[in-house]
Order: C-alpha cells, then sequence, then structure tokens
C-alpha cells in the first residue's frame, strides 16, 4: 500500500496544478473540473487522516491517569477534544469524531504490529532457545479494522467512517467483534456512491439483523431519546435543537427534501406549473437554510389553521 506521505505529497502537487483563482478553475472543462474535484477530494482525505492521527496521540498524552501533567491539562484544557476544538477552530462534535477516529487507528496499528512481532517471535523461537515465556498470539485488531483499512486506502471518508461505526454500536449480547467485523467488510463492499446517510440506514439495518432481540430494546431507547428544545438568544432570535425517532425523522426529512428537491438536483419536473415553481426556488434569493426555515413556519401556519382546536401536546405521534 502507498505510503500515507506519499499519497499527501501527490494530491498536493495535483492540486496545486490547478491554479490560484477562479479564473484559473474557470477556465476548465466539464471533465477537468470533476477531476480537480476528485483530486481535492482525495487530498482532504490524506488531511483528514493526518488530523486523526494527531488528534489520537493527542488524546493518548491527555488520558486521564497522566492527570494533570497530561498534555491537554497542563495546557489548560479540560480534556483532548478541548484542546482540539481550540487548535483546529471546530466545533466540539467534530473534535470527538477526530479523536474517536485517530485512538481506533492507533488500535489497529498497534494490534497489527504487535500480531507481527507474536508471529516473528514464535518463528524464531522453533527451537526452545528464544520462545517468549508468554508469548502474546495472535492479538485481535478492533472490529472496525476494515473501516480502518477501507479508509487508508481512499475507499471510505473520514464521515462514512463514523456513520458506519455509529450504526453499527458496539459489541454486546449476541453480536461479537467478529460479527461486526463481517459487517464492516460487507458495508464497504457496498459503500461505492452511497452518502454517509445511505451507509448509516444500511448499517442500521444489518445491526438489527444481527441482533434481532435487541430492535424493541433500541427502538424503545429512540423514542425515549426524542426531545425538543428551544430558546430565544440574545439577538432575539428563536432557536431550537431536536431529536426524533426515525420514524418521525423520516417524515420531516420527507417533507424538507420535497420542498428543497430543486437546489438539491432532485428530478427534473415536466408539469409547465411545477417546472415553474422549481425555477423560481433555484432563482430564490434566500439561502437554502432560510427556505428550510420559511417552510417550516409555514408548515406550522398550515396545521394550526387546520385544526386550531386541536392540541397536540396531548397527542402521541405513535397514536395514528
Amino acid at each position: 500500500m502507498e505510503l500515507l506521505s506519499s499519497r499527501l505529497r501527490t494530491a498536493a502537487d495535483a492540486v496545486a496544478v490547478l491554479g490560484d483563482c477562479a479564473a484559473d478553475v474557470a477556465v476548465l472543462q466539464d471533465g477537468e473540473l470533476r477531476g480537480a474535484q476528485d483530486r481535492v477530494t482525495m487530498l482532504r482525505q490524506c488531511v483528514d487522516r493526518y488530523s486523526a492521527l494527531i488528534a489520537g496521540e493527542i488524546a493518548h498524552r491527555s488520558r486521564p491517569e497522566t492527570g494533570h501533567g497530561g498534555m491537554a491539562q497542563s495546557a489548560g484544557f479540560v480534556s483532548s477534544e478541548a484542546m482540539i476544538q481550540s487548535i483546529g477552530k471546530m466545533s466540539r462534535p467534530e473534535a470527538v469524531k477526530l479523536v474517536r477516529l485517530g485512538t481506533i487507528i492507533a488500535e489497529t496499528e498497534a494490534a497489527e504490529t504487535l500480531t507481527t512481532g507474536s508471529v516473528e517471535s514464535t518463528v524464531d523461537g522453533a527451537d526452545g532457545s528464544d520462545t517468549p515465556e508468554d508469548p502474546t498470539f495472535p492479538i485481535a485488531p478492533p472490529w472496525q479494522a476494515p473501516l480502518v483499512a477501507a479508509l487508508a486506502e481512499g475507499v471510505l471518508s473520514s464521515d462514512c467512517f463514523h456513520a458506519i461505526q455509529r450504526a453499527l454500536g458496539d459489541v454486546g449480547p449476541g453480536v461479537s467483534a467478529l460479527a461486526l467485523t463481517a459487517a464492516c467488510t460487507e458495508l464497504i463492499a457496498s459503500a461505492a456512491g452511497l452518502s454517509p446517510d445511505q451507509l448509516f440506514r444500511k448499517a442500521r439495518h444489518l445491526r438489527d439483523k444481527l441482533d434481532s432481540d435487541g430492535i424493541e430494546r433500541r427502538e424503545k431507547q429512540r423514542r425515549d431519546d426524542r426531545t425538543l428544545r428551544t430558546w430565544w438568544d440574545g439577538a432575539g432570535m428563536y432557536c431550537g435543537k431536536f431529536r426524533l425517532a426515525p420514524e418521525e425523522g423520516t417524515i420531516v426529512a420527507g417533507v424538507i427534501d420535497q420542498i428543497l428537491s430543486p437546489r438539491r438536483g432532485g428530478p427534473r419536473m415536466v408539469d409547465p406549473e411545477e417546472k415553474a415553481a422549481a425555477e423560481a426556488l433555484l432563482n430564490d434569493e434566500r439561502s437554502t437554510e432560510q427556505i428550510a426555515a420559511d417552510a417550516l413556519v409555514d408548515l406550522i401556519r398550515l396545521a394550526t389553521e387546520a385544526a386550531p382546536a386541536r392540541s397536540s401536546a396531548t397527542t402521541d405521534p405513535r397514536s395514528g
């Protein structure tokens, strides 16, 4: 496998020749422009892997047993994630993902190194002269090892990696590390052209197949985790944060996707009225996020006008 450093240099050189300004990119033909985006994607994957490796090592040097002498703590941060968030100018979820990815990569590489060392020790000590007293063989790598390999080969992006890992969950009753490793291999084989969201759904389906006894438990947990929190910020804006169970989430996502379809490259409209509406949306001066926000308010207004006396506070969305 090509070294990460070599891939990075090659990718960086391939991107650098594209030029230095918008005019340099504007002269590219369609095929060249798509190829340029592919080059940038390759470069980003290399940089993301370096970011994860660094984050994983910062986390290792900041582990709890190091106390106040840990790398992050000695620099005045409460955790490695907080330190990475500050240095990288990123959100906390992004920092958490980097640490998780870097840690898994380090664990996988360590397991591979130990396994190789154990094999060599066993061969060298075949006559009994150099056999270690307590050889550790074989060393089982984390179940995410196939994902780490696919990430290194550029088959998976870091977002796809996290989507699969999150959806598959972890080892538990009835679900072994071996079964999760096999699931990773199956998902990687079908990952080409799939978005992180699509891979998440496929991985979730696989997890349900592996742990059919836990489906009811997980569904209950998702229902229990649903929430809606709202507040007014200092600028007088009404803000909110929500989590919905998959069934309700699919309803909301479906409506928003349908409204924003022209902006997201949805199917071309044939009906003249629908085509005109799609073109109007494409030419709308509002951002996609602003359109989605206005659409949400319009939907709530329509629902309120249609059933003003109905109180949703006492209605269970699962009751039909």
